[in-house]
């Protein structure tokens, strides 16, 4: 009778599992169904593709869900988890209604097994790692008030559940690689003023390599790699200096911890102009504005993560910045202290296959720093820049971002104001000039810069 029973429950277990699909190519454990001690036990990631009711069906006693077991639902779909009691009745343990508008996630936090009456504790879904968090309370209206008063008053005073926050992987390189720009036609109409205006022409390699650990709670962890370049050209006529260049990077961004398995490749482009006024020959003002497209694409190997898999968005960033400078100098060798004030916009794209809205950051921001230059002998100079800029919003420009058919949102990046420092030296060659410099931004990202310049 025994043998009967166990051979039941597992044409019932094959028959259940004929809507699975077993997804390959992925990093982590493959499905399985093995054999064990009087029964079988699942494990791994099981990927249902039946729009409708799938079933698990366990042999009580025997048959065993093992912890760590990822069970994906597709949209819409529907999961009961079965057992067998004394007779060969099923009996339905739990039944776990998928999300009608993504992909759902439910992950085994300890083994469950024939006996069980309801699914482990913190055993929880997760729609596609988009879940909105919070579950919202009705008010009801008019307002009940009870009568009479209940007492005691509780002690200490109860207060509200926090709302739980919700993250998705996302990255701030496309404003870190506009500002790179900015700080490009800043050097731009410097090197003019040196040169005492004329026409002149740079083009620059750029490479990068950098990590972000978003503050707050800490979530959101990447490294990137950049490679990619720019053109700044300068013109200068009397006491005027304009300029204008184009920039475009390839970025690799790498999600860890949290969001271990999931990358995103962008393609930056940036536009500048620029322009200056000498009041004197030590004192002046400049302005660079830079606008920035970016394209986004996410890939995924986490099965954890498929709705991510080829999700894409459009970014585009504006920065307009004005400083005031004044040198402290010696022939070729000065310092220049400045102050500057400016605008950022940085605006993100609804994202299409993951159902969240678009987001929307713009804040003024100051900036204080110096730049200074060492002549070394005729045709060397060595040169340095270092600001903060602070922004007046006190928020970061990569703002919440909301669901478009469902409440809740995904929280906004976490930073501070942006420290930067750059160091590098210049070869002068008759009209053409060398340059190589390395730029710490934002104390995490380093940016190294290869420039060949001409004089016309």
């Amino acid at each position: 009778m025994k043998k009967l029973i166990l051979l039941a429950a597992f044409i019932i277990s094959v028959n259940s599992f004929a809507g699975i699909s077993l997804t390959g190519g992925t990093s982590g454990s493959w499905s399985a169904i093995t054999n064990a001690s009087g029964g079988k036990d699942l494990s791994g990631n099981f990927a249902f593709t039946n729009s409708g009711t799938s079933k698990i069906t366990l042999t009580t006693g025997t048959d065993k869900i093992l912890s760590g077991t990822v069970i994906q639902l597709p949209v819409g779909g529907k999961l009961e988890i079965y057992k067998i009691d004394g007779t060969g009745t099923p009996q339905l343990i739990k039944a776990v209604q998928g999300n009608s508008t993504s992909v759902s996630y439910y992950t085994f936090t300890s083994n469950l097994d024939g006996n069980a009456n309801t699914l482990p504790a913190g055993t929880a879904p997760e729609v596609a790692a988009l879940t909105p968090g919070g579950t919202p309370t009705p008010t009801p209206s008019p307002t009940p008030t009870p009568t009479p008063s209940p007492s005691p008053a509780p002690t200490p005073t109860p207060t509200p559940g926090t709302q739980t926050k919700n993250y998705m992987p996302r990255s701030r390189v496309d404003y870190d690689l506009t500002k790179a720009m900015t700080t490009s036609g800043f050097a731009g109409l410097e090197n003019a003023r040196n040169d005492k205006n004329g026409t002149s022409l740079d083009i620059k390699y750029i490479g990068e390599t950098g990590r972000y650990k978003d503050g707050g709670d800490k979530v959101v962890k990447y490294r990137k790699t950049t490679n990619g370049m720019a053109l700044v050209g300068t013109v200068g006529v009397d006491n005027f200096i304009f300029g204008g260049g184009f920039g475009y990077q390839d970025s690799s961004i790498k999600y860890r911890e949290k969001f271990d398995g999931i990358k995103e490749n962008l393609d930056s482009y940036q536009f500048m102009i620029s322009g200056g006024y000498n009041f004197t020959k030590d004192t002046d003002l400049s302005s660079v504005l830079t606008y920035s497209h970016n394209k986004h694409k996410y890939n995924s190997s986490s099965l954890k993560y498929t709705a991510y898999d080829d999700a894409k968005y459009n970014s585009k960033v504006i920065d307009f910045q004005m400083r005031l400078g004044s040198k402290f100098s010696s022939n070729e060798s000065y310092i220049k202290p400045f102050i500057g004030f400016g605008i950022t916009n940085v605006t993100e794209n609804e994202i299409e296959k993951l159902g969240l809205d678009k987001a929307k950051g713009t804040s003024a921001n100051a900036t204080i720093g110096a730049y200074g230059q060492l002549a070394l002998s005729s045709s060397v100079n060595l040169f340095g820049n270092l600001e903060y800029e602070h922004r007046f919003s006190n928020k970061s420009y990569h703002r919440d971002r909301n669901f478009k058919n469902i409440s809740g949102k995904m929280e906004a990046l976490d930073y501070d104001g942006i420290f930067n420092a750059e160091v590098g030296v210049k070869f002068k060659l008759s009209r053409f000039d060398v340059t190589t410099s390395y730029e710490l931004r934002d104390i995490h990202n380093h940016l190294f810069k290869v420039g060949f310049g001409v004089k016309f």
